[in-house]
C-alpha cells in the first residue's frame, strides 16, 4: 500500500513491504529520511530558480549537457523559469511555448523526440522518477506549451500537447503498476500528489478546447475526467481537502449542466467553422430514398457488407430486449437502390438459441460470405449459386485455452457462444475479438484467428479469464475493427465495458456505471504482437458500438455514433452520438499503395467531420464502402429513448432503424462536389429535428406542404410568413 508522510509544504511517497515492485527507474534510498532531505534540497534550488533567473542561467550554463536525471530536471526547471520572471505568473507567447518545450526536452534527454512517433509507450517516459515528481513537473511543461499554442490561437498545437500530457499519464501508471497492473477502470491514482493539479489543467484545456470545435461529446467526456480526478485527488490531498471541494463543488454543477445536450448539439452545429483543416473538415451526410416500399424493417445487431455493388443485411433484432430476432437476408443495389431484394435465408439451419440470432457477423471470401454466431459451427452462403451450407471448423487448443471450443463453460462442447464481439476479415482469415460470456459479463480480452480455407481456429492473445496488462487490449465488448491498406495490421479502438451487467449479478469488476476504453491499439499480423498507439488530433471520445469503416478509395477510417456511458441526460447517465470523424494523413492525400510493408507511412491523425446535418443519434449502426465507386455509407442502429418517462414498456423505449445515408466528404475522391453547405445551414435534417428555414431554431417543426415536396420546415405560422418569399425563391416552391 502507498503511503503520503507530510514533509515541510509537500508530500512524499513511500513504498510499503507488499509493494515493493519499484519500476526501475526509482531511486534506491537508504531511509525515508534521505528521500525527504533530497527532495527539499530540489524545492530549495527550484525556488531559487523563480526568484533569480540569473542563478538559473548560470546552473544551465554549467550543466546543460549533463546526462544524470537530477540535473536534467533542474537544468529544465531554468529554461522553465526564463519564462516565469516574476516567478507568479506565466507568459504565454510564441517565444514561450519553444521555452516550455525546451524545458520539457531536456528533463526527458536532449537526444530524445518528444512528442514521440505513433508509439504511447515510450522508455525515457516510463523511466522518470516518478516518486520524486519529474513525471509531475514534465505534465507541467507540457501543459504550459499547450496553454501557450491556444494563446495565440494554434489549437492543432495546444492540442497535441495536452493529448502527450494524456499520455504521459498512461506511462505514468504503466510504470508505476508495472509489476501489479490493474484495469484502466480502477480509478486515476498517481505517484506523487504534486501531478494531479497539472492533469486537472489538462483535462479541463481539452474541454475547453473541444467545445470551441464543435466535439461536443469529447468535452463531455474530458469534464467528467476531470470531476473523477478531483474525487481522487480529494482523498490523497488531504491537507487541501477544502480547495479540493469547492473545485469539486464547482465541477459538478458544470456536469449538471449538461444535461439537456445532445452530442452534436444540434444548436451549435451549424456555428462551427472549418477554420484548421488539421482538426476539422467537411462533410454532408444525405439519405438515400428507396422508391418501393417494404423490404428491410427496422432492426439492430444485422450482419451488413458489401459485395459487387449490392449492400446486404442478415438478421438482427427489433429492440435489445428479448427481441423479436429476424432470420431474414436481403440485399439492394447500391447503384440504383428502388427496393430491397429478399434472398434464401438459412433458417433451417439456424441454432435455435435466441442469443445467437442476437450476436453475429458475417466476412466475405473467395466467393461467399461466412456467418459466425459465436459458435464453432458457421454458415456459408455462396453468392453464385445462392445457396446455404454449413461449416464446421476446429480450435487449436493451447495451455491457456484447453477445450474444445474457447467459449465453453463447464461442458467443453463446441455449442457454447460468445457475444457483443467484433469481427473483420483479412487475407482469408477472420479475425474475432472480446465480448462477454455467461462467465464474464465484463468481458473478455480473448483474440482468436480463424484459417478460412483449414477452417481452424487458434488464439492469438488474451483469455476467457482476463488479467490487466499494459502490453494487450483489456477485455472489452464491441470494439471498433479496421485494417490498413496494406492489409499487414489490424487497428482495434475504444469499446466499452458492462460493468452495469456484474453489478446486477454481484460478479467481480461490477459498477452501476459502464466504462469506456480510451485506447488504440495495433495488431502486427506477421509479428503477432500488440501495440499501444498514439491518438492524434480531434478524435471521437472513447465509447462503445461506433460504426467504423476503411474507405480503401480515400485511405481513410470513418466513424460515426457510438454509445458514452458518461455523458448524462435528464433521465440517465449515459448518451448516444451523431457525430462523425476520420482518420487521414494531414495533407488529405491519400497514401499510394506499396509492397514494401516496411515503407513508414505518413502519419495520420483524426479530424471531426463537420456536417451540418446528420442522421439520427444511435449505436450499433454499420458504416460500408462501396469498393466499386468509392462511397461511404450508414446503415441501421438503435438508441434508447432515455429522455421519455421511466414508466414506459422498455420494449417501446428502444427506437431501432432501418435507415440508408450516404457520408460526402470534403477529401479528394469523397464525393463531396455539388454540397452546399449554406443551404444545408439551414435545411438539413439535425437528427430527430429540423431547423426552423427563417428564425433557425431547432425542434419537431411542420414541414412545407408546397410543391417544394418539404424542402423547408417553420416552426410556427410568423415564420412561414417571414420566410415564404425567400424559400419560393429558392426552392421554386409554390402554394399546391
Amino acid at each position: 500500500m502507498p503511503l503520503w508522510i507530510r514533509s515541510g509544504s509537500v508530500f512524499l511517497y513511500y513504498m510499503l513491504p507488499d509493494e515493493a515492485e519499484d519500476p526501475p527507474s526509482l531511486q534506491t534510498v537508504s531511509n525515508n529520511r534521505t528521500i525527504a532531505e533530497e527532495y527539499e534540497k530540489l524545492r530549495t534550488t527550484i525556488d531559487e530558480f523563480a526568484e533569480a533567473p540569473q542563478r538559473a542561467e548560470e546552473y544551465l550554463a554549467k550543466n546543460r549537457n549533463s546526462n544524470d536525471p537530477r540535473t536534467r530536471m533542474l537544468c529544465a526547471h531554468a529554461i522553465y523559469h526564463r519564462s516565469d520572471i516574476s516567478g507568479e505568473s506565466k507568459v504565454f507567447g510564441t517565444a514561450d511555448l519553444a521555452r516550455y518545450i525546451y524545458a520539457a526536452q531536456a528533463l526527458v534527454g536532449k537526444d530524445m523526440q518528444i512528442p514521440p512517433d505513433r508509439l504511447l509507450y515510450f522508455e525515457p517516459y516510463m523511466s522518470l522518477n516518478h516518486a520524486g515528481g519529474y513525471s509531475a513537473y514534465l505534465m507541467e511543461f507540457l501543459s504550459d506549451a499547450a496553454h501557450a499554442a491556444s494563446e495565440i490561437g494554434d489549437k492543432f498545437t495546444a492540442v497535441t500537447w495536452l493529448n502527450e500530457c494524456i499520455d504521459l499519464q498512461h506511462n505514468i501508471r504503466a510504470a508505476w503498476r508495472k509489476h501489479h497492473p490493474v484495469f484502466e477502470w480502477s480509478g486515476i491514482t498517481l505517484p506523487h500528489p504534486f501531478a494531479y493539479s497539472p492533469l486537472q489543467d489538462v483535462y479541463q484545456g481539452l474541454a475547453s478546447i473541444s467545445c470551441g470545435l464543435g466535439n461536443t461529446a469529447a468535452m463531455a467526456y474530458y469534464m467528467c475526467r476531470r470531476t473523477s480526478l478531483l474525487r481522487n485527488s480529494g482523498q490523497e490531498l488531504s491537507d487541501q481537502a477544502s480547495v479540493v471541494a469547492r473545485a469539486l463543488e464547482d465541477a459538478n454543477s458544470d456536469i449538471r449542466k449538461l444535461e439537456g445536450r445532445r452530442y452534436p448539439d444540434p444548436n451549435t452545429i451549424t456555428t462551427i467553422e472549418t477554420k484548421d483543416d488539421r482538426l476539422h473538415t467537411d462533410g454532408s451526410w444525405k439519405k438515400v430514398h428507396i422508391r418501393s416500399q417494404g423490404g428491410v424493417t427496422p432492426r439492430l445487431r444485422s450482419s451488413v457488407f458489401v459485395h459487387e455493388g449490392f449492400l446486404y443485411v442478415f438478421g438482427g433484432e427489433k429492440t435489445s430486449i428479448d427481441g423479436p430476432y429476424y432470420k431474414d437476408f436481403w440485399r439492394i443495389d447500391l447503384q440504383k437502390p428502388d427496393r430491397w431484394e429478399s434472398l434464401p435465408s438459412p433458417s433451417r439451419a439456424l441454432p435455435r438459441d435466441k442469443d445467437c440470432l442476437g450476436s453475429h457477423g458475417m466476412a466475405v471470401h473467395n466467393g461467399a460470405a461466412y456467418l459466425f454466431m459465436g459458435s464453432a459451427t458457421l454458415l456459408r452462403y455462396e453468392f453464385r449459386s445462392s445457396q446455404w451450407t454449413t461449416v464446421k471448423t476446429r480450435f487449436k487448443s493451447d495451455s491457456i485455452v484447453n477445450q474444445l471450443w474457447p467459449y465453453s463453460i463447464v461442458d467443453g462442447m463446441s455449442n457454447s457462444v460468445c457475444f457483443a464481439f467484433s469481427m473483420i476479415c483479412v487475407l482469408g482469415k477472420i479475425y474475432v475479438f472480446g465480448g462477454h460470456t455467461v462467465s464474464s459479463f465484463v468481458g473478455v480480452d480473448l483474440f482468436l484467428e480463424l484459417d478460412i480455407e483449414k477452417r481452424e481456429w487458434r488464439r492469438l492473445s488474451g483469455s476467457l479469464n482476463p488479467v490487466p496488462s499494459y502490453s494487450s487490449p483489456n477485455p472489452r465488448e464491441a470494439p471498433a475493427l479496421w485494417t490498413n491498406r496494406e492489409q499487414t495490421k489490424i487497428f482495434l479502438m475504444y469499446g466499452h465495458v458492462d460493468r452495469f451487467s456484474a453489478y446486477q449479478r454481484s460478479a467481480p469488476h461490477g459498477c452501476p456505471v459502464n466504462y469506456a476504453h480510451d485506447d488504440l491499439w495495433s495488431w502486427d499480423i506477421m509479428e503477432e504482437k500488440w501495440t499501444r498507439e498514439k491518438i492524434r488530433g480531434n478524435p471521437p471520445c472513447p465509447r462503445g458500438e461506433m460504426a467504423v469503416v476503411y474507405n480503401r478509395h480515400l485511405d481513410a477510417v470513418i466513424t460515426f455514433g457510438g454509445y458514452g456511458p458518461f455523458c448524462p441526460t435528464e433521465e440517465s447517465n449515459f448518451s448516444y452520438f451523431a457525430d462523425t470523424f476520420v482518420y487521414t494523413t494531414l495533407d488529405s492525400n491519400p497514401v499510394q499503395a506499396t509492397e514494401n510493408p516496411n515503407i513508414v507511412q505518413r502519419p495520420k491523425t483524426w479530424k471531426q467531420v463537420l456536417t451540418r446535418g446528420f442522421p439520427t443519434y444511435r449505436a450499433l449502426a454499420h458504416l460500408v464502402e462501396d469498393p466499386s465507386t468509392g462511397k461511404t455509407y450508414l446503415f441501421s442502429g438503435f438508441f434508447e429513448r432515455e429522455f421519455l418517462s421511466a414508466g414506459m414498456d422498455p420494449k417501446r423505449s428502444v427506437r431501432s432503424f432501418a435507415d440508408l445515408w450516404e457520408l460526402r466528404i470534403d477529401l479528394p475522391g469523397g464525393n463531396f462536389e455539388g454540397v452546399d453547405i449554406e443551404e444545408e445551414k439551414r435545411t438539413a435534417k439535425l437528427g430527430p429535428w429540423q431547423r426552423c428555414f427563417a428564425c433557425g431554431s431547432v425542434g419537431r417543426w411542420r414541414k412545407c406542404a408546397g410543391a417544394c415536396g418539404g424542402r423547408a420546415f417553420f416552426c410556427d405560422m410568423d415564420c412561414l410568413r417571414d420566410g415564404w418569399k425567400e424559400h419560393k425563391e429558392t426552392h421554386r416552391c409554390r402554394k399546391i
